[in-house]
């Protein structure tokens, strides 16, 4: 694959790529250079180039080395990817917007969550998906790893959440207050790992910002791995550093007049081993 960036003042060609090709992993640069798939105005170039105003910078890079995702479905108007754990957002729809030109997010997930997103293709499609999400017309299950396990072994938990957008993260609490929006989960407990962890299936019944992380530690089964809910001493014994949390079920139902109906009943499932005792 290739993009292209035009200079538009003078800087370092590392100041530039970290800068416009978030989307690849920073080492990629040193690799690319010397395999001369980086050029300035059509010269392969060292890692230490210096650039100036008016420089046309080309990054050639393979797809299936550094894409951020697996495909795992794509039509005329909508394509589903899985996501790799420590891709951003911004990173993941950066790169499918250079492999398929225009494409409009519906949904989000956190860096660190891995999984299923859906992206449409064209306006329409947009709109159907938006509205599917609004409407509660779509369907999304987790796998999640958690510290402890859960006594009951399923319930559905209702709190209240306030989002605490200067520290970037939320709060939960167990009764109303000011400002709270109601938080509902759903949980299932899949496996005893028997280490002092179990795997937990986990449906929202809310779409929350950090809803299953934060809601989760709140009832006293923090995510393994998890750096801002879970428990610091715990992750460091474990060796986890990124939040063991995984989109592995999404489908739609979508109104028969509908220009997406062709999708209702189809699922888009993956199996995660995420939380396999390594």
């Amino acid at each position: 694959m290739l993009k292209k960036v035009k200079v538009t003042k003078s800087e370092s060609l590392k100041t530039l790529f970290f800068r416009e090709f978030t989307f690849l992993p920073f080492f990629a640069m040193e690799k690319l250079c010397d395999k001369k798939d980086i050029k300035v105005n059509g010269i392969p170039v060292k890692k230490d180039a210096q650039l100036k105003a008016g420089d046309e910078v080309w990054v050639y890079f393979s797809q299936e080395k550094y894409a951020p995702y697996t495909l795992v479905y794509e039509d005329e108007n909508i394509l589903v990817a899985d996501k790799k754990r420590g891709a951003s957002f911004e990173n993941l729809t950066e790169f499918l917007s250079l492999v398929y030109g225009k494409i409009y997010p519906v949904h989000r997930l956190d860096t660190n969550t891995a999984g299923l997103m859906a992206y449409a293709k064209n306006p329409v499609a947009e709109q159907e998906l938006l509205t599917a999400f609004r409407e509660k017309r779509s369907q999304k299950r987790y796998l999640c790893r958690v510290f402890g396990v859960p006594n009951p072994p399923s319930a559905t938990l209702l709190d209240y959440l306030i989002k605490d957008d200067k520290k970037g993260l939320v709060r939960i609490y167990s009764t109303p207050q000011k400002g709270a929006l109601s938080v509902m989960t759903e949980y299932r407990l899949v496996e005893d790992l028997k280490d002092g962890t179990s795997v937990l299936s986990v449906t929202l019944h809310t779409g929350r910002t950090h809803q299953i992380r934060a809601h989760l530690a709140y009832h006293g089964y923090p995510l393994v791995g998890d750096g801002k809910y879970g428990n610091g001493e715990k992750n460091r014994a474990y060796n986890r550093e990124k939040q063991e949390l995984s989109s592995v079920y999404l489908a739609f139902s979508f109104l028969p007049e509908s220009p997406l109906s062709y999708l209702n009943g189809k699922i888009f499932e993956k199996q995660e081993r995420f939380f396999a005792k390594e």
